[in-house]
C-alpha cells in the first residue's frame, strides 16, 4: 500500500470517528430521520439493530474500542517507518493517562521507572483484553496486557469519560500530523 492509500485510510478513520461523535452529541437516535430508518439492506430484521442501538446508544463501550483501534493501533501499523506517528501517539497517550489512570498490577520489567500506557493500551485493544466495571455508578474500563513468552502481565483502570478525552486528544494530534505524512 502506498503512502497516499495509507493517508486516505487514516483520514477516513478520523472522519468516521468524528461523524459518530457528532451523531452522539446531536442526539441522533431521537431524530425523526433515525426513526424512519429500516436497516433493510443488512439482511436482518432492522428492529433488532434499532433495539440494540436504542439500548446501548451511540457512545457505547464498543464504539470506544473501535475508536481506540482506529486511532491508536491502525496508525502505528500503517506508518511503521514513521517514528513521528509513533512518537505523537505515545507521548499523547502516556502524558494523559499518567495523570488519570490507575495501575492495578504490573510485572513488566520494562515499566520501571515509568509505566508505558501507550504500549499496554495498544496491546490490550489489539488482543481484546479489556473489561468494564461501574462501582458507585462510575464507569471504568480495565485494560490488560499479557506476554505469554515472558509471563509478564499488567492491568490498569481508566475512567471511561477520561478515555473519551484521550480519544479527542489523539484525534486532534493525528489531524495536525496528517499533512506532514
Amino acid at each position: 500500500m502506498d503512502n497516499v492509500e495509507k493517508k486516505s485510510l487514516l483520514c477516513q478513520t478520523i472522519a468516521t470517528a468524528g461523524l459518530i461523535q457528532q451523531l452522539a452529541e446531536t442526539n441522533f437516535l431521537n431524530s425523526d430521520y433515525y426513526r424512519s430508518l429500516t436497516f433493510d439492506g443488512l439482511g436482518t430484521d432492522g428492529k433488532i439493530l434499532k433495539g440494540i442501538l436504542n439500548q446501548s446508544g451511540i457512545g457505547n463501550p464498543a464504539t470506544m474500542l473501535m475508536y481506540l483501534y482506529g486511532l491508536l493501533v491502525m496508525p502505528k501499523e500503517l506508518f511503521k517507518t514513521n517514528s513521528q506517528v509513533d512518537g505523537v501517539l505515545k507521548d499523547t497517550t502516556n502524558q494523559f493517562l499518567s495523570s488519570c489512570a490507575v495501575v492495578l498490577e504490573s510485572t513488566y520489567q520494562s515499566d520501571n521507572p515509568a509505566f508505558n500506557y501507550y504500549r499496554h493500551l495498544r496491546n490490550a485493544v489489539s488482543h481484546a483484553l479489556y473489561s468494564f466495571e461501574s462501582p458507585n455508578n462510575t464507569s471504568y474500563t480495565i485494560f490488560c496486557d499479557e506476554n505469554s513468552r515472558t509471563a509478564e502481565r499488567c492491568k490498569f483502570r481508566v475512567n471511561t469519560e477520561d478515555m473519551g478525552i484521550l480519544l479527542s486528544k489523539i484525534q486532534y494530534k493525528l489531524i495536525e500530523l496528517y499533512n506532514e505524512l
